[in-house]
């Protein structure tokens, strides 16, 4: 089960609503609908925070509905080749996330480069060179 899935099935388990949450998350309900959904991405410090708003602590949070007799998560796939193409389609999905990362990070670079009074933070561009 996504992280999304848990939040979302746990906040409705307590009976607590979006606007809460996003109160408590200091954002406005559209934005924390695009968490709850997996449009927008979660942060660490964000999942401190709707834990502690549903009373737990992060690692019951991640565990939820997962199967804890095993360390096999509930509706993981069994078998070797389910998998293995759950695992191609985890890494297909980070090669196109990355991907897109890469593109954004070009095109910044390229503006920076056309718009020279936007001024770079040497430490961020060498550490992006170094990467590449």
């Amino acid at each position: 089960m996504k992280i999304t899935d848990k939040i979302r099935k746990l906040r409705s388990v307590k009976n607590i609503s979006q606007e809460f949450v996003a109160n408590a998350l200091k954002i406005d309900t559209s934005s924390y609908y695009r968490l709850e959904s997996g449009i927008s991405p979660l942060s660490v410090e964000r999942l401190e925070i709707i834990s502690a708003v549903f009373g737990m602590s992060m690692c019951e949070l991640l565990s939820f509905g997962e199967d804890v007799t095993s360390n096999t998560p509930v509706n993981f796939p069994k078998k070797p080749e389910q998998y293995n193409r759950h695992l191609e389609e985890e890494i297909l999905f980070l090669r196109k996330q990355l991907q897109e990362k890469e593109h954004q990070l070009s095109v910044l670079l390229n503006l920076q480069k056309e718009h020279p009074v936007i001024k770079a933070d040497p430490s961020v561009t060498s550490n992006i060179t170094a990467w590449r």
